[in-house]
């Protein structure tokens, strides 16, 4: 003979197991109630059970009528965001000269709901920046310089890392500086070039500084010849 019952007849109870464990106790649950994973159990793949009981089929082992068989749900608690490695620049606080490269470079993995691709960001002294992005210390300021990297995983989970760097100049990377500005026609007379190598070579760097200043605009393209005078100022501050 069926039997029917009312939703106020039939027990529920449900136990949660992380993949790997032995199965807890069965804990009672109301009809349509709910109930979460702790985010202190820890993050990995839980195997979730629910089982009912009526007057009939009880949860009691003695049972003639066992209750029916747990309905079982495998879910993945992840609470951890994704693991950002800068892996270019580095290492932390690397000092690089006015005639070095480097590029962003960096990882970004999440091995449980994995990493939401849309929302990695880079970002190179506060504006965008792309992984890859080659990075010419001629080109910048002396000083301090950040790299940043954010991201979030799928259920989203997210954090960022920055790695910071140094940017000076020495006597050898302005000589370099000023040979390749020289070759890329940045300096566009071969005296000017001669005569600021000779002066780096052997006379005071202000000397030096004065010398782009003069030149500046004429000989030596604007841009370069600030960027050498900073370089040069900077060098001068922390003989």
């Amino acid at each position: 003979v069926d039997a029917v019952f009312a939703d106020s007849q039939v027990a529920v109870q449900y136990r949660y197991t992380k993949a790997g464990s032995i199965p807890g106790a069965w804990k009672d649950i109301a009809a349509n109630g709910t109930f979460s994973i702790p985010a202190d159990a820890g993050d990995g793949t839980y195997n979730v059970q629910l089982r009912t009981a009526d007057p009939c089929h009880t949860f009691d082992p003695a049972d003639e009528l066992e209750s029916g068989a747990p309905v079982t749900r495998t879910v993945v608690l992840d609470t951890t965001p994704p693991q950002i490695t800068i892996t270019k620049p580095a290492p932390e606080g690397v000092t690089f000269d006015s005639d070095d490269f480097s590029a962003i470079e960096y990882t970004v993995t999440d091995a449980a709901s994995g990493v939401d691709a849309a929302t990695v960001k880079a970002l190179f002294d506060g504006a965008a920046a792309t992984h890859g992005q080659v990075l010419d210390m001629f080109l910048l300021a002396p000083g301090a310089h950040t790299v940043n990297v954010a991201a979030a995983d799928n259920l989203g989970n997210a954090t960022d890392t920055t790695r910071t760097f140094e940017l000076h100049a020495t006597i050898e990377s302005l000589l370099n500086n000023i040979d390749r500005s020289c070759s890329e026609g940045l300096i566009t007379k071969q005296g000017t070039c001669n005569s600021l190598s000779n002066q780096l070579s052997h006379a005071p760097l202000h000397a030096f500084v004065n010398h782009v200043e003069a030149q500046r605009g004429k000989s030596i393209d604007v841009a370069t010849a600030n960027r050498l005078i900073a370089f040069a100022q900077d060098l001068d501050a922390r003989s």
